[in-house]
């Protein structure tokens, strides 16, 4: 397990110093608590897709720089996700959302609280 906890301190674990850790140990881990890490980057969402095969859980709520972009890599590739929490991610909408669910099929929690409806009848019709 990987946690970061909200202090002030821990903006000198920057996305550099993350980024080395899950290329290194991404294989290993199956569960990230990111929650209220706002300074993690695009590229490192990205990376953890990349690294983290065997995600099952990612907690990612009120990371404001996931993008549905990132989203939707981690979704491609990290198949064995059953939790995932990405309430507070403004920049997450409905896109996102469907790519999770379409993805991911050990999906047994997904919160997303404050996320932008779901954008077509397609994407509802997964709920």
């Amino acid at each position: 397990q990987f946690a970061c906890q909200d202090d002030p301190n821990a903006f000198a674990f920057k996305d550099d110093n993350l980024t080395a850790l899950i290329s290194e140990k991404g294989g290993e881990i199956e569960e990230i608590n990111l929650a209220g890490m706002d300074w993690i980057s695009e590229q490192t969402f990205i990376k953890i897709a990349d690294y983290c095969p065997n995600l099952k859980l990612l907690n990612v709520s009120g990371c404001t720089r996931l993008t549905n972009r990132a989203l939707t890599h981690i979704a491609k590739s990290c198949h064995l996700i059953a939790y995932i929490n990405v309430s507070r991610c403004p920049k997450v909408t409905g896109e996102g959302v469907y790519e999770i669910i379409a993805h991911c099929r050990q999906l047994e929690v997904f919160c997303m609280h404050g996320i932008t409806p779901l954008d077509t009848p397609q994407q509802s019709a997964f709920l």
